[in-house]
């Protein structure tokens, strides 16, 4: 469980992030316990100890269909059969348990307390300075792991073909050494809840991106300046159809900013129909953005008060006798 909390700064102070990790604590051996010393580890014996085997793969014919009289016979035993005839279903009883466990628990008011952090190479120890007392299936004990403190890197994200909304985010790397397991995320922006995230399980050295909401003081103002069809041709004719937007981007903080402005290029799904960037298109800073094809990115620095303008368009020509559509994937 983690606080994120982003102090964005100013002219005078760069931008500061906070993460702040806790571990929520229950069990239900049947026993309390009263003053223990707690250790929390990464070690996670659930997944098992060794890889999964994994055999030959054959592909063959199917099997012929079994004649209805006999499929009948089969369906009426199967239905006559009774968990007592069967083991009942392991997810079912997991459930059940689960569902048990859940009602149990009310959740209690916890204290925060900080752990000493063991590094062992292949896991990672939590030991929480001071004893615990926690019952067994009453209620849940929140602990404090550590705090860590980052100088992330700042930048906006739009995507004005779907929302004229420009997000903050904040780009922070991992200490070598550090491990973060995946778990719930409160973010705060200027001592401002503005929503819950989710951080993946990351490792020393690795970078990650957070958003932190709605940045007002970047305007984007996505136009439609055309959409038309029309056909070419005289003998083997086609239809045409052109698209044509405009995106701006102003900045007004006190402030340079970095913005990405994100957008779609159609992609053909067969040979018949072309696709073509109209002439006077800004060039795209990146294309096929994070392998998704058609997905094109403008990277953009503006300055305070500096607005900049994107021009994209594209025309998707087909066979006339055709019709086309358009196939979110």
């Amino acid at each position: 469980l983690y606080d994120a909390r982003l102090d964005t700064g100013d002219q005078k102070a760069e931008p500061k992030l906070t993460i702040v990790r806790r571990a929520i604590v229950s069990q239900g051996s049947g026993e309390d316990w009263t003053n223990v010393a707690l250790t929390l580890s990464t070690t996670r014996p659930g997944s098992g100890t060794a890889a999964p085997e994994i055999g030959s793969l054959v592909v063959d014919f199917e099997p012929e269909a079994m004649p209805m009289a006999k499929q009948k016979e089969s369906d009426e035993e199967y239905s006559g059969m009774r968990y007592s005839d069967a083991a009942a279903p392991e997810a079912t009883v997991a459930e059940g348990a689960a569902m048990d466990l859940a009602r149990s628990e009310a959740p209690i008011e916890a204290k925060d307390d900080y752990a000493a952090v063991i590094d062992t190479g292949f896991q990672a120890l939590y030991v929480i300075t001071d004893r615990q007392s926690i019952k067994s299936n009453e209620g849940q004990k929140r602990v404090q792991i550590d705090v860590k403190s980052f100088t992330p890197e700042l930048f906006i994200r739009t995507v004005p073909k779907l929302s004229d909304v420009a997000y903050l985010y904040a780009k922070l790397q991992l200490e070598s050494g550090l491990v973060l397991l995946p778990g719930q995320t409160s973010l705060f922006r200027d001592g401002v809840f503005v929503g819950r995230g989710v951080l993946p399980q990351l490792a020393g050295g690795e970078d990650h991106e957070l958003g932190f909401g709605a940045d007002d003081k970047v305007r984007v103002k996505f136009t439609t300046l055309d959409k038309t069809t029309s056909e070419t041709g005289i003998i083997s004719s086609s239809s045409v159809e052109t698209q044509q937007f405009k995106t701006t981007v102003k900045n007004l903080h006190e402030r340079a900013v970095n913005v990405t402005v994100y957008d779609q290029l159609p992609v053909s799904a067969n040979e018949d129909i072309q696709v073509t960037l109209t002439s006077g298109s800004t060039t795209a800073t990146k294309q096929n953005v994070e392998d998704k094809r058609g997905v094109v990115a403008w990277d953009l620095k503006l300055d305070p008060e500096q607005e900049a303008e994107i021009s994209f368009g594209y025309q998707v020509s087909w066979p006339k006798e055709k019709r086309i559509q358009y196939v979110p994937r």
